[in-house]
């Protein structure tokens, strides 16, 4: 007896995961021209003011391992920025405003922050201050998706020096940041923080040395 049995080539197929790396790389250059002026409009009002403005290229290289292609673009962009003080003295009070507007480079990108605030101080008695400080900043990204922000705080403060080197500090802090990210039913883009601190400080005597 004969038999042949016939044993047909099997294929088989090994298929291996791709990873795809993307890198992106954000670069800019801000070139900033300002004019600034201080003047005493009196004894006790006090003034400055600063005007410039501002242009920035932004540059943005984007690479991908898997293929080794590579994007490159480029936004220019020019845009004002400013800062204003003005301060009033009193007897036993002074109040403060100001206003400025910036352009800085963070991790996302060129960020322009707008800031307005206003700082009052008041001597209650010979041994106690107090003073109230708001300020509000407004920021937006240029050349980037990232949404901009609001952010405010309200600070009313309280010094008392009860002693000649000791002085106790006592304060509530409120803060408010809204993004304008759009909010949706899970995820709220205003977020609130409330704190309260009492600090006591040693205030160390100056320390005269002579030769």
């Amino acid at each position: 007896n004969y038999s042949k049995t016939d044993y047909a080539p099997r294929i088989s197929e090994i298929l291996s995961p791709s990873y795809l790396l993307t890198t992106t790389v954000n670069k800019s250059d801000v070139h900033n021209v300002q004019l600034s002026i201080g003047h005493a409009f009196s004894e006790t009002l006090w003034g400055s003011l600063a005007l410039g403005m501002h242009n920035t290229l932004l540059i943005s290289e984007q690479s991908q391992s898997a293929f080794s292609s590579s994007a490159k673009s480029e936004t220019h962009g020019a845009g004002s920025s400013f800062s204003a003080r003005l301060e009033k003295e009193f007897e036993a009070a002074k109040v403060s405003g100001f206003a400025s507007r910036e352009a800085v480079q963070s991790g996302s990108g060129l960020v322009e922050t707008d800031r307005f605030g206003m700082s009052l101080n008041k001597d209650l008695t010979e041994a106690m201050t107090g003073a109230v400080d708001a300020t509000l900043y407004r920021t937006r990204y240029i050349g980037s998706t990232s949404p901009g922000s609001r952010y405010f705080t309200f600070e009313p403060k309280l010094s008392w020096r009860f002693m000649e080197w000791w002085t106790l500090d006592s304060g509530y802090r409120y803060a408010r940041s809204e993004s304008d990210a759009v909010a949706n039913a899970t995820v709220s883009n205003v977020t609130t923080a409330n704190a309260v601190y009492l600090n006591l400080i040693y205030n160390w005597p100056k320390m005269a040395i002579s030769r």
